[in-house]
């Protein structure tokens, strides 16, 4: 009997073989070795007690707080492995097994059975063991309560280093279940059937055009600018486009114009689009004329399939661009970029031999919001008419344009039918038919009918309607809602309509204050006045780094760049040779920029090699060489920037430490150091991928283990200002059940694949990270990042508040809910309503305010208050009435009363 689970395994093996699958790693998880328990907490470190099956091991208790157990269990589908995460401390608990050489390139199938009833989204990550822990493939497994089989299918094309693993993160308080994992090298032709069959099986849940579609595009000519989908290129912004009405195009419609500022790029991406069959050769063509300088594109997942450049032409020019679509591809997009002016028209994606244009239906559906304050962002205010305007293309006589509106809950209305003639092909509509929910997000939906028959493609545009912020048209000084965000003027306006009122330079709009790119070579200097101002004309104020520096500055003129992963990145971050240059950038930016830009932080990151190096050796681990006490070294920056930039302006506040969540060793050797002394404030850095909103969580934990040794030195008080300048708690906590999360929103027939994205979850564990970090006592909060999109052809990760197209996703809407709420308030104190229900009060000037935030495992009941005075929102800022039922996101109470008599108003009543 003992030898049945041997002989099962190898019967497996053959099977597989007999397929021509071979495979890596087969475990079962109804079959454990010996119970152990690692209990380290006496350390401060982490707790686990249970048993693993053979080959696997826990790879957390001797770095992490996290507890965790594990305890075998069976059901009707056999044996199963239950981890219990009682407690996730920055990183959830780890479990890994090591894997043997794999081959590249190659394609492989990871298979997971599982069932996961904890808060988070557990995940799989193929990785290197050791340092730089670098990951090759990582999927969630999603949160759902009942068992699920979930298959991930990619190629490996990067030979690892050195040993890999196979990582299982249990993530999120509450109990995870695996029955099996399995990782499998699959042979070219399973690969392209295993593709083939996760798009069908509808893991990928892919839309493919039909074999006989004449264009893969919804939009191919655009008469009232850019279309949902088409969107401006985040780093080549700067210029004008527009539906050019005196320059029509082969389509007989407005031609779309790019217009660049001089010595600025300028570009566009394409709506998203696939194609029915990837085995057959496909060609993206268009019409354009002008004496611009651009070239076009075809991308997906950030790499061009093919390119073109597009020479001046003084007449109307079809030009094809052929690709071979990748099988995986979620979309593919064209994309433009260049300088000068061009029009463009008449865009077709089809077959390879099929170039002249055609449209896919006889009509099109163009729609676009009337111009207004933030209609380049598709915002209105709810002081302004909820409109929106449409124009028919095409062969749209006795057709009629069938319209609805769907809102975030889901709710649809029928906006009016228009019978279409010449007279009746454009014009506006309302779609304001959600009275009890003015507020939030509203998808409009157009479609041409002739005799009850589509004959154009479905077109939608998603408009997002706010409340004015508190700040408003200007500067909110002591206001704690930050962002990393471009320099794009629409980006801009948007995150100021979102209650956002600074932003920290880096990455995004680094390079308009960083060293390496204002004084490229010595003494030569070059400012970006202009793209600063755009900040500081839309009343976003700025936490600029005093940062990177330029080759002939720093340790990077003496190092070999030989095998370093992006160089061009990671060679900005080289420590200077001399601390007098670094002194002179220091005092010209300040200079410069003063009345302008008043805080700024040091440098990024310095406890990481690679933002903190002097030297690079690919032979070592990691590769990047820090300097021999980095928290001196970092330190006597910090005393060299704080001295230069008070000599500049007395009145400019420098942050230090840049420390991060569970580094205290980090902070205390910068606080050993001397750095203390070289600060205004203290700034950190928190990712968190797990539901927060709870005294004692996540965020409270990060605040004390980032700064926590600094308060405990100085009598319990740090007695500076606390910034979290990096972080977030949304946008990669939540798959869409899919192997990446895409960022779509509330699109639908934009993407070219079944959206299921829970977008309000996101939306809520945005708000939520952000009340629990003003709750632990964080001055300002800096998101990352609103910059972090592309394009919806491209999967991004670290994005908040935007979709992959940069326009608003439902966490703006959110967000703007919360700071309108909570802007002008202090966080006083937390109360248990009931067992996991929370009431976080906030006081403001003869107001005050409160958010109900609930754990999923909380008991039903209703919340109700005695007095008239006070208001109910939800996620959204939408009206609630009382009593109210606490589900899985937010609610916020306001009203004209001191915090006291809110909070003695409100009573909790078990009970569903």
């Amino acid at each position: 009997m003992r030898n049945i689970p041997i002989i099962l395994s190898l019967l497996f093996c053959i099977q597989q073989a007999l397929c021509g699958a071979e495979t890596i790693l087969h475990s079962t998880f109804d079959k454990t070795g010996k119970s152990i328990v690692n209990n380290l907490q006496s350390k401060g470190l982490g707790y686990f007690r249970g048993a693993l099956p053979p080959g696997w091991q826990e790879n957390f208790t001797g770095w992490n707080r996290s507890v965790c157990t594990t305890a075998s269990h069976r059901d009707a589908g056999g044996g199963f492995l239950r981890f219990r995460i009682e407690k996730t401390v920055i990183r959830p608990p780890q479990f890994f097994a090591p894997l043997p050489e794999l081959q590249v390139p190659a394609t492989y199938r990871l298979t997971a059975r599982m069932r996961n009833r904890a808060e988070g989204a557990p995940s799989l990550s193929l990785r290197l063991i050791g340092a730089p822990y670098t990951t090759f493939h990582a999927c969630t497994l999603g949160r759902s309560g009942a068992w699920e089989t979930v298959t991930s299918v990619f190629t490996l094309k990067e030979k690892p280093q050195s040993s890999t693993g196979l990582y299982l993160f249990a993530d999120g308080t509450g109990n995870f279940d695996m029955r099996s994992i399995t990782l499998e090298k699959l042979t070219p032709e399973e690969a392209q059937a295993a593709f083939a069959a996760q798009a069908a099986a509808g893991t990928a849940r892919l839309r493919r055009p039909p074999a006989d579609a004449r264009n893969y595009l919804r939009n191919s000519r655009l008469p009232l600018g850019l279309q949902s989908g088409w969107l401006r290129h985040r780093d080549a912004f700067q210029g004008t486009i527009r539906a050019d009405s005196a320059s029509p195009g082969p389509s007989g419609e407005p031609s779309l114009q790019l217009s660049s500022l001089p010595g600025k790029q300028l570009g566009i991406c394409s709506e998203p689009f696939n194609v029915p069959d990837p085995r057959q050769r496909s060609a993206f063509s268009f019409s354009y004329r002008g004496s611009g300088n651009y070239t076009a594109s075809i991308i997906s997942e950030n790499r061009a399939l093919a390119s073109l450049k597009l020479p001046p032409s003084a007449e109307w020019k079809r030009v094809a661009i052929p690709f071979d679509a990748p099988a995986d591809a979620w979309a593919m997009a064209l994309q433009v970029v260049g300088t000068g002016r061009i029009n463009l028209d008449a865009f077709r994606a089809a077959s390879e031999h099929e170039t002249a244009y055609a449209a896919a239906g006889e009509c099109e559906v163009a729609l676009a919001l009337p111009e207004s304050e933030l209609s380049g962002s598709r915002i209105q205010f709810t002081d302004e008419p909820a409109r929106f305007r449409y124009h028919v293309t095409g062969n749209f006589r006795g057709a009629e344009l069938r319209l609805q509106a769907v809102n975030l809950y889901g709710e649809r209305r029928r906006l009016q039918t228009v019978e279409l003639d010449d007279d009746r092909r454009g014009g506006t509509a309302d779609f304001g038919l959600f009275p009890e929910k003015p507020l939030g997000m509203f998808r409009v939906e157009a479609q041409v009918f002739r005799n009850g028959k589509p004959v154009s493609p479905p077109n939608e545009l998603v408009i997002t309607r706010l409340e004015r912020p508190v700040h408003q048209g200007r500067d909110g000084h002591d206001s704690p809602f930050g962002i990393h965000v471009s320099g794009s003027a629409d980006s801009i306006r948007a995150v100021k309509a979102a209650g956002i009122n600074d932003a920290r330079m880096h990455d995004a709009a680094l390079n308009y204050i960083g060293w390496a790119f204002l004084e490229p070579e010595k003494g030569k200097w070059r400012f970006f006045d202009d793209e600063i101002a755009s900040f500081r004309d839309n009343h976003i104020r700025l936490f600029a780094e005093l940062g990177t520096a330029p080759r002939w500055a720093s340790f990077l003129s003496r190092t070999r760049t030989d095998g370093m992963p992006s160089p061009g990145y990671w060679g900005n971050y080289f420590l200077p040779l001399n601390q007098q240059d670094y002194a002179n950038y220091v005092r010209t930016v300040v200079s410069r920029y003063r009345g302008i830009i008043d805080e700024y932080f040091v440098w990024n990151e310095p406890w990481l090699g690679s933002f903190f190096a002097v030297g690079y050796d690919r032979s070592r681990p990691g590769g990047f060489i820090r300097p021999e006490n980095p928290h001196a070294a970092f330190t006597e920056l910090c005393r060299t920037a704080f001295r230069a930039a008070k000599e500049a302006d007395p009145n400019v506040r420098i942050s230090g430490f840049n420390t991060s969540a569970g580094n205290s060793a980090w902070t205390q050797g910068v606080y050993d150091a001397g750095g203390f002394d070289w600060c205004d404030m203290v700034d950190f850095h928190f990712y968190t991928p797990r539901m927060t909103g709870f005294p004692d969580d996540e965020c409270r934990t990060a605040v004390d283990t980032a700064t926590g040794c600094i308060a405990a030195r100085r009598g319990g008080k740090i007695g500076k200002p606390v910034y979290m300048s990096e972080g977030q708690g949304a946008s990669f906590s939540v798959s869409d059940g899919g192997s990446s999360l895409r960022y779509a929103g509330m699109y639908r027939h934009t993407v070219p694949w079944e959206n299921r994205e829970d977008f309000t979850r996101l939306a809520d564990n945005n708000v939520r990270y952000v009340v629990s970090l003003l709750g632990a006592g964080v001055k300002r909060i800096f998101l990352y990042s609103a910059h972090c999109y592309k394009d919806l052809a491209s999967a991004p990760s670290f994005l908040v508040l935007f979709n992959a197209d940069g326009y608003p996703h439902p966490m703006l809407a959110a967000h703007s809910a919360m700071a309108r709420r909570l802007e002008n308030t202090q966080f006083r104190r937390v109360r248990q309503l009931a067992d996991g229900l929370y009431l976080w009060l906030f006081q403001g000037e003869g107001r005050s305010a409160a958010v109900i935030s609930k754990r999923s495992t909380a008991a039903g009941g209703t919340v109700n208050t005695r007095l008239s005075s006070v208001k109910a929102a939800d996620l959204y800022g939408n009206p609630l009435a009382f009593p109210l039922r606490p589900k899985d996101t937010v609610i916020y109470l306001e009203a004209p009363e001191s915090i006291d008599k809110l909070e003695h108003s409100i009573t909790f009543t078990q009970g569903e």
